[in-house]
């Protein structure tokens, strides 16, 4: 047996079914867009980061984030953004890991030798579609120390000798000094003798004088003998004192006798001061 619906019923239920299309294909149509913006970048430290001139490691906490818009319109709601880092500075060394909320920085400063100041910069980015978002994180590291210890100075020779007519010479000799940075030796360098004590006898009216040389460290130890007045041989001696007035190096001068001198003539003093350049 067929059923037959009436007309009026069948009117109903196919302008129902058009209906239903067109309210589904208005809903389609008006699902909201979904867009990002606010973007931000934080991070768990103070710029600019400071470092110790003997060199250190830090470890820096970085995260990123993005506003979620619903048809131009501002939710409220945040996802977490992509971002990368990349460092400027000789001395800094930056290695990243990427987290769930964005970077966990480990910013290695090795040892500044310098006694300048050293700079750089973490630059932390986003970059989503079109939208770049840069920070800077500025990075200091201290100078370094500068200090210097010992003295070492060095004489061409040992000794120099002379008949009993005397006369003048000179003998070349090196100053240097140890070194300290950040509080470890790194040897010894050419050094300024200025302020540098030194001792020296004078017998039969010697004289001494130190003539500065053209490259630093670099001297000359000039000297003057008169003729020997005595039948006796004479020594002199020039040296230069530590800061607790211990030797730490000497020249000297051997005078022969004079066969026809006069023992009662004899003249010994000791002179002693401070170079200055």
């Amino acid at each position: 047996m067929e059923l037959t619906l009436p007309g009026s019923l069948s009117r109903t239920l196919f302008l129902g079914a058009i209906c239903s299309c067109l309210l589904f294909t208005s809903c389609s149509e008006d699902d909201p867009v979904k867009s990002y913006s606010n973007y931000r970048i934080t991070v768990d430290a103070v710029s600019p980061v400071s470092f110790t001139a003997l060199g250190e490691i830090k470890t820096i906490a970085v995260s990123a984030s993005k506003e979620i818009y619903w048809d131009g319109k501002p939710s409220g709601e945040k996802e977490p953004a992509k971002v990368t880092a990349s460092v400027e500075g000789e001395l800094f060394v930056v290695e990243s890991l990427q987290t769930e909320t964005g970077l966990q920085l480990k910013i290695t400063a090795r040892e500044n030798k310098t006694e300048q100041m050293q700079r750089g910069k973490v630059i932390l980015a986003i970059e989503d579609d079109s939208v770049t978002e840069i920070q800077t994180l500025e990075l200091n590291q201290d100078a370094a120390t500068m200090e210097y210890g010992a003295y070492e100075i060095t004489f061409e020779h040992e000794q120099a000798s002379l008949d009993y007519n005397g006369g003048a010479g000179r003998v070349a000799f090196t100053c240097q000094r140890e070194k300290m940075i950040n509080g470890k030796s790194k040897g010894f360098e050419n050094h300024s003798l200025d302020g540098m004590n030194y001792k020296a006898t004078q017998n039969n009216d010697v004289t001494y004088s130190i003539e500065k040389g053209a490259e630093v460290g670099m001297y000359m130890l000039e000297y003057n003998l008169p003729e020997a007045l005595t039948i006796h041989a004479v020594y002199n001696t020039f040296c230069f004192l530590d800061t607790k007035g211990e030797k730490i190096a000497s020249f000297g001068i051997l005078l022969a006798g004079n066969p026809n001198g006069d023992d009662s003539y004899f003249v010994s003093t000791e002179i002693s001061g401070i170079y200055q350049e």
